[in-house]
């Protein structure tokens, strides 16, 4: 018995020296943003129909600019113009030609960023794009921060008359902004 007991106690003991090895220091890594960083804000763009559209009409672009916060940046490897995957078309507005641009912070000027929709066969009101903007280290906007448009409009195509006509004060943008 005394064998089964001491062999059960060595193995316990085995077993604690294991646990305890795989144990956490308390320290915190610093080879990463914290958890309470702020890495990037992703904007979710919209648009809604106040009252109805003009007769025979489609929509067929938009053209908006967004003011990035100091401390918000786009990636855009081939300046001005962003990178593929910072503004994207949403499922709604999937194989629209969309694009972005972007104006990097100057002195006492914020960062920019326009936005052109266009789409020759229309696209309805509602989610059109999502935007990934990038937080530098220390920065911590809040979603306020963000000027949600400096200005937008829109067009549309008359099918009757096949003309373009002006769509501004027939929609309006709304940005929902979630920050991670």
């Amino acid at each position: 018995m005394k064998r089964i007991s001491l062999l059960h106690l060595s193995l316990l003991a085995f077993l604690c020296a294991i646990m305890a090895a795989c144990g956490s220091d308390n320290k915190k890594s610093t080879s990463g943003p914290s958890s309470d960083q702020p890495v990037k804000a992703v904007l979710t763009l919209s648009t809604a129909v106040n009252g109805a559209l003009p007769a025979d009409t489609i929509i067929t672009g938009y053209d908006l600019m967004l003011g990035l916060p100091d401390g918000v940046t786009v990636k855009s490897s081939s300046p001005p113009e962003t990178d593929p995957d910072v503004v994207v078309a949403s499922n709604m507005a999937a194989g629209l030609s969309i694009t972005g641009v972007y104006s990097a912070s100057t002195g006492d000027t914020s960062g920019k960023l326009r936005i052109l929709v266009a789409s020759a066969n229309g696209l309805s009101a509602g989610a059109f794009s999502t935007v990934t903007c990038d937080i530098a280290a220390g920065a911590s906007p809040a979603v306020s921060d963000f000027e949600l448009p400096l200005s937008f409009s829109a067009v549309g195509y008359n099918t009757k008359t096949d003309t373009t006509v002006s769509l501004d004060g027939y929609l309006t943008l709304t940005a929902d902004v979630h920050i991670e």
